[in-house]
């Protein structure tokens, strides 16, 4: 069973990763947010990573539970369930700080607002991508040592 906690303990890492790389971002913009609107969805971006981190966490838990028992469709059942929380925690925290982002910066004249947005979102997901990367290349790592001792 412990193959099947495997991909669990990365989206767990993952998230994590991602709830610290928010947490910090926010932290460090937010006095010079333009106003109370931004720092709202500033908030509401710490509050979606938060939430996603706690509840991989959780779900990681309940499947070590389920492996306990050797319940292998439940452990099926939690890894899905663990990829659709990480995947709606990590749209909702980029689509968040995009809004913040918008609030903060005058949009390019010739450009429109879905344009600008777009932009920002796929910039946000790319440095987001890199930190996830980080991620699971620290549990790979750990996974390697592990097996080597």
């Amino acid at each position: 069973m412990g193959e099947a906690l495997r991909p669990l303990i990365g989206i767990a890492a993952a998230s994590g990763a991602l709830a610290i790389a928010v947490l910090s971002f926010t932290g460090a913009i937010w006095p010079y947010a333009p106003d109370d609107e931004g720092r709202a969805y500033l908030a509401f971006a710490n509050a979606f990573a938060a939430i996603t981190f706690f509840s991989c966490v959780l779900i990681l838990i309940s499947a070590v539970v389920a492996a306990a028992h050797r319940h292998r469709w439940r452990m099926q059942l939690f890894v899905a369930l663990s990829a659709i929380v990480f995947l709606v925690g990590f749209v909702g925290t980029s689509f968040q700080l995009v809004e913040a982002m918008n609030t903060w910066f005058e949009q390019a004249p010739r450009m429109g607002p879905g344009s600008v947005t777009t932009v920002r979102l796929l910039s946000l997901c790319g440095v987001d991508a890199i930190f996830l990367g980080l991620a699971f290349g620290i549990v790979e790592l750990v996974r390697r040592l592990r097996n080597a001792s």
